[in-house]
């Protein structure tokens, strides 16, 4: 069968939203920092846009771990092998291009060291992905065996009550959580979401809209708490959008359960789902996300009104999304090419 036949366009749809969410969480606190306490007061609708804008975005990790959960990661070394070249593809074609324009300026080893991924930031979900990706025959073990089945919906609990208290509510309490930027966050959503798809959470007891509207619901109860901590100088909001804030967790969920909801089948959206991970290779590349992308996004807050700021962002947005789509293309007929050899 084509991998257009395999694949549900409902879920590659999410997909691909999940993607163009990363995009945008991008545009926020990394590129404009944090909303300050004068802001607050003196731009209240900008703000708490603002915080609307993360509120929905922030889902984008988990909405991507927890889709795979749902289908279940399948191991060889082909698919990891896969993984890999992508990944390789776009960190050393990049590299190349800045090694072409200054190389005085991006040939040395401190460079090399990020193209090799060996620095803390460098595509941070890729290593946390990978881990995850190596565990999952051992996690599709232990979850898949009917037996195991309290064990697992033990272990779920004990899990994210402690990340709750030590990754969440107290963000340094342990640093192995990482705020929810680790292969230790991913195994307990990627665990979560198995568990629901076996033992028979029943999706058909609710309609898709109104798991949207939960979504929305939640995103606009974070977006609320954040303004008002900043309108209080309460400086702690950051945190309401970590990947292991307990309602971001719920709202991810939801926004999953919302596309399962959907019957679409095209062909077109396969087609750019098999390649949206790029969308994330190209952007957020340490030689791009904050030295290109974040100043071009501040750059554009800082000249432009509220609409010309909104729809230059969306140009930008879908001019990354498709250029990486087009230029992944590239890369699949590159490891076709290697494979048949």
């Amino acid at each position: 069968m084509s991998l257009n036949k395999e694949r549900d366009s409902n879920m590659e749809l999410l997909r691909c939203v999940a993607m163009l969410l990363v995009v945008l969480v991008h545009t926020g606190f990394l590129s404009l920092g944090l909303p300050t306490f004068e802001e607050a007061n003196t731009e209240p609708f900008s703000v708490f846009m603002r915080f609307l804008t993360q509120s929905v975005s922030v889902v984008c990790v988990n909405v991507f771990i927890l889709l795979s959960g749902w289908y279940g990661i399948r191991f060889n070394l082909i698919r990891l092998g896969s993984f890999l070249f992508q990944v390789f593809f776009f960190s050393v074609l990049i590299y190349c291009c800045f090694v072409f324009v200054n190389p005085r300026e991006y040939l040395n080893l401190r460079s090399l060291l990020v193209v090799c991924l060996l620095n803390g930031e460098d595509y941070w979900f890729v290593k946390s992905y990978a881990l995850l990706f190596l565990f999952s025959p051992f996690l599709n073990k232990l979850i898949e065996d009917a037996s195991n089945k309290v064990l697992v919906k033990h272990i779920l609990i004990v899990f994210f009550v402690f990340q709750t208290i030590y990754g969440w509510l107290s963000i340094n309490g342990a640093p192995e959580f990482a705020g929810g930027f680790s292969a230790l966050s991913f195994i307990g959503l990627y665990l979560l979401m198995r568990y629901l798809r076996i033992y028979g959470f029943e999706t058909s007891k609710f309609r898709g809209k109104q798991y949207i509207a939960v979504f929305f619901a939640i995103a606009i109860l974070n977006a609320s708490l954040a303004f008002f901590l900043a309108r209080m100088n309460i400086m702690v909001f950051g945190r309401i959008f970590t990947y292991t804030n307990p309602l971001v967790i719920c709202q991810s969920l939801f926004m999953v359960l919302a596309f399962s909801k959907l019957n679409i089948k095209s062909k077109f959206i396969n087609w750019m789902a098999i390649s949206c991970f790029a969308v994330y290779l190209t952007h957020a590349n340490q030689f791009i996300l904050r030295p290109f992308f974040g100043r071009w996004i501040k750059f554009l807050f800082d000249a432009h009104s509220t609409m010309m700021f909104v729809l230059t962002v969306a140009c930008t947005l879908l001019v990354i999304f498709f250029f990486s789509i087009l230029l992944d293309k590239l890369r699949i007929y590159s490891w076709k090419k290697i494979t048949r050899n």
